[in-house]
């Protein structure tokens, strides 16, 4: 409370912090978190926007336990920050309905993910992920997942509770078996698997009746599978 009470009583603290915020020097912008760090996030609604108005600046906000400002979200967008570690903080923004961290250095997601109960987009493309997070399947509501250009190699058992998913993106990974429980997503209208390891695909994916693409170029996949695929799911456009 001392905190907040400083920040009221020193509006040439405010100045401050807007003139580091609004600097071209990034030294000059962490300046102002470290700064807010020990004071506590500020009220005023100009500085909330200043902390928030770039990728860069979200990221300062979660490093620096910021997550105050970031509540009111609805889009979460961090591209190309190099950023390699996402807090746990990141439950508490529950109001998020769309979060893209493409092009960055994560290797895994924190558990309080699961707490993003209003998420419909959830966009990983081009990090180091190894392994699908469990806590994505609690995501309800989520219909668009790109995990494409990572280092999977298998998917957890608990994919097919993802019910409303319309979109799933898997190319560029390390897969070289498809789980039975991915043929359980009777949403599904885009599945992308290129440039993986798979020669098959499993036999219940004439549960997939609402697919419209299958996409499964640079992969193994002989004549005979082919054929398959093609009579199982003929409604389908698939590309090999």
């Amino acid at each position: 409370m001392q905190n907040i009470n400083y920040l009221e009583t020193y509006p040439d603290y405010y100045e401050k912090l807007e003139r580091l915020l609004e600097s071209s020097d990034q030294s000059n912008v962490e300046l102002a978190f470290q700064l807010m760090q020990g004071l506590g996030c500020p009220k005023d609604e100009n500085l909330i926007r200043l902390l928030t108005n770039s990728g860069n600046k979200i990221v300062f906000c979660l490093r620096y336990g910021l997550v105050e400002a970031l509540k009111k979200l609805d889009k979460l967008f961090i591209y190309e920050e190099k950023f390699a570690q996402l807090p746990a903080d990141i439950g508490e923004l529950r109001n998020l309905e769309q979060v893209e961290l493409r092009r960055n250095q994560l290797s895994e997601i924190p558990p309080q993910i699961a707490y993003l109960q209003k998420l419909r987009l959830l966009d990983l493309e081009d990090n180091l992920i190894g392994r699908v997070p469990p806590e994505i399947f609690y995501l309800q509501k989520l219909q668009h997942l790109n995990l494409k250009s990572n280092q999977i190699s298998q998917l957890h058992e608990n994919m097919g509770d993802l019910y409303n998913l319309r979109y799933l993106n898997l190319a560029n990974n390390r897969l070289k078996k498809l789980i039975f429980e991915i043929t359980k997503l009777p949403q599904l209208e885009v599945l992308d698997l290129r440039h993986n390891y798979l020669n098959e695909l499993p036999d219940d994916i004439l549960h997939w009746r609402k697919l419209n693409y299958l996409y499964l170029s640079g992969n193994p996949i002989e004549e005979g599978e082919k054929e398959r695929l093609k009579k199982t799911l003929p409604r389908t456009r698939i590309i090999f």
